[in-house]
């Protein structure tokens, strides 16, 4: 089996390889491939072996830097997030097995993250709950920001969901396609805004217009 069809029937059954543990006390599994190397001189351990074995460095070289692991996070991330039930071949999106899981490994996400997050790239739309899935189409006239809610099946109709939005120059209005009656309620800030939406059911559609010069 290949790609998600594999993760689903071979991934919930791995067994942990060794624990990586993380400074703070967090630890995540190491899955499907466990190395051993020593860290070379000027070299930044970021997490060992439980045995101390260093498992995730770091590296700067000039204005860059480089990180390598010994174990693949994104499959300790994943695991803790599927089902255990049998995997059917359909049915209804409320079915175990066609469910949007919200129980992935945080330790390994911020792993996975640490690198992007050390060189300050951030992303322009940060909702405020999990699970809720963006994206950005920009004109000359408005930003649309299409919205899906992945976690309807587990948290249902969102309430009062707050939206920062950066990198905007000047907003109008902010309106949405099951709100367009009126304006939705939006805070400005320094690089951009922050827009309420009142409830979230499976998705929707923010049009945020910009101000004309």
């Amino acid at each position: 089996y290949k790609g998600p069809l594999r993760a689903r029937l071979e991934l919930l059954f791995e067994k942990p390889l060794d624990k990586i543990k993380f400074p703070n006390g967090d630890a995540i599994n190491a899955l499907c491939s466990r190395e051993e190397f020593e860290a070379a001189s000027g070299t930044k351990v970021l997490a060992t072996y439980e045995k101390g074995q260093p498992a995730w460095i770091e590296k700067q070289n000039g204005k860059g830097r480089a990180y390598y692991t010994v174990t693949l996070p994104g499959q300790s991330y994943m695991q803790a997030g599927l089902p255990v039930t049998p995997m059917g071949k359909g049915g209804s999106e409320t079915s175990p097995w066609m469910i949007e899981s919200m129980t992935f490994d945080a330790a390994a996400a911020g792993m996975i993250l640490h690198p992007v997050e050390q060189a300050g790239i951030q992303p322009d739309v940060v909702p405020n709950h999990r699970g809720v899935v963006t994206n950005r189409l920009k004109s000359s006239k408005s930003t649309l920001i299409t919205v899906i809610n992945l976690a309807r099946q587990t948290d249902g109709t969102l309430k009062d969901l707050k939206f920062q939005i950066s990198n905007l120059k000047s907003v109008s209005r902010a309106w949405s396609c099951f709100h367009s009656k009126g304006s939705l309620p939006m805070k400005k800030e320094k690089d951009g805004v922050v827009v309420t939406l009142p409830t979230l059911a499976a998705a929707d559609v923010l049009v945020l217009e910009s101000t004309l010069d």
